[in-house]
């Protein structure tokens, strides 16, 4: 995928030496910044006494996170040598988000990718957490088709009755919507209940509660993108009821309006941003 091509106002660069490119204050940076090329490595101060480094491999948003919450975490991302980059104006960007589909994709993978680093803790050097899962995309049936036209434009906040019959999945409590290691692909808007999210660091251990989920929210959005495996179970705790979509149906759906693209993408910025507050107290050996 050639990102360039999106790009209007930004300035390419190649690094001779490692340097640091985009420093982060208070406030996020007024650009994106776009690795094509290379490696690059973010500083994170978390608290003021730890500090985390995060490696970064083509092709990668630095700091997108960061502009879609409004708030940073002081440090400074750097380049190696040889390394060819993007300094992507954010406004120029967001533009961008709103008119090209597939580079709203491309976001969102990579924010998938991004937390299943994470989640990883020791495993993230294994190369398909660095290996492109980029999942190819049909087109949905006609019917289907029809019924994803309507929602596109719907509130999310108040599906109508008549589409959310079709797409409607009943869940009571303890039935599982996935499981960690399936390799499904729907992802989940909450119509009405709630659900539990379990990860198991041991395929054979007990799962730790990671987060509760209601009305309004989505879930297993990252394996949609990214194709991976699911990273948690995810259980419904009282009854629930759920839209279901597959990879083809929500592509649909950032074509037909980008407020998907964009919901989608500020809800793994969120999910992030925990994995980051979580980072604050365990042992950070083996996050790379």
């Amino acid at each position: 995928m050639d990102l360039k091509k999106f790009v209007r106002r930004g300035s390419l660069d190649e690094s001779l030496r490692y340097r640091a490119v985009t420093r982060f204050e208070e406030q996020p940076p007024g650009t994106i910044l776009m690795l094509l090329e290379g490696r690059a490595r973010r500083k994170v101060q978390l608290t003021a006494k730890r500090t985390l480094y995060e490696n970064y491999y083509p092709v990668s948003f630095i700091g997108l996170e960061d502009h879609l919450l409004g708030r940073t975490r002081s440090g400074a991302a750097g380049m190696y040598p040889g390394s060819h980059y993007v300094l992507w104006d954010i406004e120029d960007f967001n533009s961008a988000l709103e008119i090209h589909a597939e580079l709203a994709h491309r976001a969102i993978f990579e924010l998938s990718r991004r937390i299943r680093i994470y989640d990883a803790h020791s495993k993230t050097t294994d190369p398909d957490l660095k290996r492109e899962h980029y999942v190819s995309l049909g087109a949905p049936e006609a019917e289907r088709a029809d019924v994803l036209y309507e929602i596109g434009f719907a509130d999310e906040d108040e599906f109508p009755p008549h589409l959310t019959e079709k797409l409607a999945k009943n869940f009571e409590p303890g039935d599982a919507l996935m499981r960690q290691g399936d390799e499904t692909m729907d992802l989940f808007i909450i119509v009405s209940g709630e659900v539990d999210v379990f990860m198991k660091s041991d395929p054979a251990g007990e799962g730790r509660k990671i987060d509760s989920l209601g009305a309004g929210e989505m879930v297993g959005e990252m394996a949609q993108f990214d194709g991976l495996p699911r990273s948690a179970d995810v259980i419904a705790s009282q009854p629930t009821r759920a839209l279901s979509f597959g990879p083809e149906d929500f592509y649909m759906l950032f074509q037909l309006h980008p407020r998907w693209s964009r919901k989608l993408l500020q809800t793994l910025a969120e999910r992030l941003d925990q994995r980051r507050v979580a980072l604050e107290t365990v042992d950070l050996q083996g996050y790379r």
